[in-house]
């Protein structure tokens, strides 16, 4: 897109809005929301809530000490599984923060990690409305 000058206003909100509504990224596969699963996010204990082939939702206590950087590394005691994550979006339930959630694709892992999370991932039963139902 191109604007001349004089810029109009109007035309130059009009644009912004257009090309923020084109970058959004595009969910490459389904999200299964799961019981919580306790995580360690950076060295912040966490709680997974999503999972999907390439990503995952997180939940971390609000506060300056668990704001991730743009990669991060989630590991998961459970599966004895450690991986790095891209931060894709981030999002506080309300101003006072009690808790943040960050969502986050896979990102510069080696394949073995990468089919390991895939594995565990599938393995997870999902939660829906007050029961959980086995799907996999």
């Amino acid at each position: 897109m191109h604007l001349t000058r004089p810029v109009d206003q109007a035309m130059l909100t009009c644009f912004v809005t257009m090309a923020l509504h084109q970058d959004k990224p595009v969910r490459r596969s389904v999200r299964k929301r799961v019981n919580p699963i306790q995580a360690v996010v950076n060295g912040v204990p966490a709680h997974i809530l999503d999972v999907s082939a390439e990503g995952l939702r997180l939940e971390l206590p609000g506060g300056r000490r668990s704001v991730l950087p743009p990669m991060f590394t989630v590991r998961l005691p459970l599966a004895d599984l450690a991986f790095t994550v891209q931060r894709r979006w981030t999002r506080s339930e309300s101003n006072s923060a009690q808790t943040i959630w960050y969502g986050g694709a896979l990102s510069q892992n080696r394949a073995s990690i990468e089919q390991r999370w895939r594995i565990f991932m599938d393995t997870l039963p999902v939660v829906s409305e007050g029961h959980v139902s086995l799907v996999g």
